[in-house]
């Protein structure tokens, strides 16, 4: 008993005839695209759920910037230490008046931001359709360059 194939009963290879299968179908959703093809709520969010881990672990990195950046802030605004150190203050009034604004304005700042990436990440996460949420509070950008200024200012300003 042989187990070797003759070639006689192997099938020889298949050859396409001509015109046979030469045009090919092809998806509208492959190769690249333009930049606003990416950027359609319905393809961003199969984007997103796609490759899950790779966005949650680049939106984890800003996330934790901006709850960081909460949590020194807050205690900076609550410290025993905002109502000592002004010279020529008279009451604690006084000496905490230098720094509130811009603590202030640079705290919600980063709350909003915060809030902003809670909101991807939930939409990664879980797949809620928040992107249209995440782009609008973008908006935030143009108020934290205004905070940025004056907290720049009001830290290099006082005296």
């Amino acid at each position: 008993m042989s187990t070797a194939v003759e070639p006689a009963d192997v099938d020889p290879p298949y050859k396409k005839e001509e015109g046979e299968g030469d045009e090919e179908e092809e998806d509208p959703d492959k190769g690249p695209h333009p930049f606003n093809f990416y950027i359609q709520r319905d393809k961003m969010a199969q984007i997103l759920d796609n490759r899950w881990g790779l966005f949650f672990l680049t939106s984890v990195i800003p996330y934790a910037y901006h709850f960081v950046s909460i949590i020194i802030g807050m205690d900076k605004f609550v410290h025993w230490s905002r109502f000592t150190g002004c010279v020529g203050a008279t009451n604690f009034t006084e000496a905490t008046e230098v720094f509130d604004t811009a603590l202030v304005l640079v705290l919600v700042f980063h709350i909003v931001e915060w809030v902003r990436w809670t909101l991807l990440i939930t939409t990664i996460l879980v797949g809620v359709p928040w992107l249209v949420m995440f782009n609008f509070l973008s908006i935030n950008m143009f108020y934290g360059i205004i905070a940025l200024i004056i907290g720049m200012a009001t830290g290099f300003g006082a005296e």
